[in-house]
Protein backbone atom coordinates (compact mmCIF):
# COMPACT_ATOMS: atom_id res chain seq x y z
CA UNK A 1 0.00 0.00 0.00
CA UNK A 2 2.77 2.44 0.92
CA UNK A 3 4.60 1.50 -2.28
CA UNK A 4 1.54 2.53 -4.34
CA UNK A 5 1.28 5.83 -2.49
CA UNK A 6 4.93 6.65 -3.14
CA UNK A 7 4.51 5.70 -6.78
CA UNK A 8 1.40 7.88 -7.17
CA UNK A 9 3.04 10.93 -5.61
CA UNK A 10 6.30 10.59 -7.52
CA UNK A 11 6.30 13.53 -9.95
CA UNK A 12 8.71 14.21 -12.74
CA UNK A 13 10.92 17.27 -12.30
CA UNK A 14 10.06 20.38 -14.29
CA UNK A 15 12.39 20.88 -17.25
CA UNK A 16 13.85 24.18 -18.37
CA UNK A 17 11.81 24.04 -21.59
CA UNK A 18 8.58 23.85 -19.63
CA UNK A 19 9.56 26.88 -17.56
CA UNK A 20 10.43 28.85 -20.71
CA UNK A 21 7.12 27.91 -22.36
CA UNK A 22 5.17 28.93 -19.28
CA UNK A 23 7.03 32.24 -19.08
CA UNK A 24 6.38 32.98 -22.76
CA UNK A 25 2.72 32.10 -22.33
CA UNK A 26 2.46 34.39 -19.32
CA UNK A 27 4.15 37.29 -21.13
CA UNK A 28 1.94 36.76 -24.17
CA UNK A 29 -1.17 36.84 -22.04
CA UNK A 30 -0.05 40.11 -20.47
CA UNK A 31 0.86 41.77 -23.78
CA UNK A 32 -2.03 40.54 -25.90
CA UNK A 33 -4.68 40.52 -23.20
CA UNK A 34 -3.99 44.04 -21.91
CA UNK A 35 -7.05 45.35 -23.78
CA UNK A 36 -9.23 42.76 -22.09
CA UNK A 37 -8.17 43.91 -18.64
CA UNK A 38 -8.46 47.65 -19.38
CA UNK A 39 -11.69 47.95 -17.33
CA UNK A 40 -13.73 49.45 -20.16
CA UNK A 41 -17.45 49.12 -19.53
CA UNK A 42 -18.76 47.40 -22.65
CA UNK A 43 -22.35 47.54 -21.37
CA UNK A 44 -22.33 51.30 -20.85
CA UNK A 45 -25.54 52.88 -22.13
CA UNK A 46 -27.51 49.66 -22.47
CA UNK A 47 -29.73 50.41 -19.49
CA UNK A 48 -31.41 53.29 -21.32
CA UNK A 49 -32.17 51.16 -24.36
CA UNK A 50 -33.56 48.37 -22.13
CA UNK A 51 -35.86 50.79 -20.33
CA UNK A 52 -37.06 52.23 -23.63
CA UNK A 53 -37.74 48.75 -24.99
CA UNK A 54 -39.65 47.60 -21.92
CA UNK A 55 -41.76 50.77 -21.74
CA UNK A 56 -42.73 50.37 -25.38
CA UNK A 57 -43.93 47.23 -27.10
CA UNK A 58 -41.16 45.09 -25.59
CA UNK A 59 -43.30 44.05 -22.64
CA UNK A 60 -45.91 42.61 -25.01
CA UNK A 61 -43.28 40.46 -26.70
CA UNK A 62 -42.07 39.21 -23.33
CA UNK A 63 -45.61 38.16 -22.40
CA UNK A 64 -46.07 36.44 -25.76
CA UNK A 65 -42.79 34.55 -25.34
CA UNK A 66 -43.73 33.49 -21.80
CA UNK A 67 -47.11 32.28 -23.05
CA UNK A 68 -45.65 30.27 -25.92
CA UNK A 69 -43.00 28.67 -23.73
CA UNK A 70 -45.46 27.77 -20.99
CA UNK A 71 -47.89 26.33 -23.53
CA UNK A 72 -45.11 24.26 -25.09
CA UNK A 73 -44.01 23.02 -21.66
CA UNK A 74 -47.61 22.13 -20.79
CA UNK A 75 -48.07 20.20 -24.04
CA UNK A 76 -44.85 18.29 -23.48
CA UNK A 77 -45.37 17.45 -19.79
CA UNK A 78 -49.18 17.63 -19.39
CA UNK A 79 -48.57 19.39 -16.08
CA UNK A 80 -50.94 22.29 -15.38
CA UNK A 81 -48.33 23.99 -13.18
CA UNK A 82 -46.28 24.88 -16.26
CA UNK A 83 -49.29 26.58 -17.79
CA UNK A 84 -50.10 28.43 -14.55
CA UNK A 85 -46.46 29.40 -14.19
CA UNK A 86 -46.86 32.21 -16.72
CA UNK A 87 -48.98 34.14 -14.25
CA UNK A 88 -46.37 33.76 -11.53
CA UNK A 89 -43.52 34.76 -13.83
CA UNK A 90 -45.41 37.77 -15.17
CA UNK A 91 -46.27 39.05 -11.69
CA UNK A 92 -42.69 38.51 -10.51
CA UNK A 93 -41.33 40.31 -13.58
CA UNK A 94 -43.63 43.31 -13.05
CA UNK A 95 -42.77 43.52 -9.35
CA UNK A 96 -39.04 43.42 -10.06
CA UNK A 97 -39.34 46.14 -12.71
CA UNK A 98 -41.33 48.28 -10.29
CA UNK A 99 -38.73 47.80 -7.55
CA UNK A 100 -35.99 48.74 -10.02
CA UNK A 101 -37.92 51.87 -10.98
CA UNK A 102 -38.30 50.93 -14.63
CA UNK A 103 -42.03 50.25 -14.90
Amino acid sequence: MLHRLKKATNKQPVTHNQIIYQLLLFLGMICIGSDIFAANDILDGTTDSLVATLKGSGMTYIYIAEGVLSLAAYIKTKNILFLAGIVVVSIFFNVMLTVAGIA
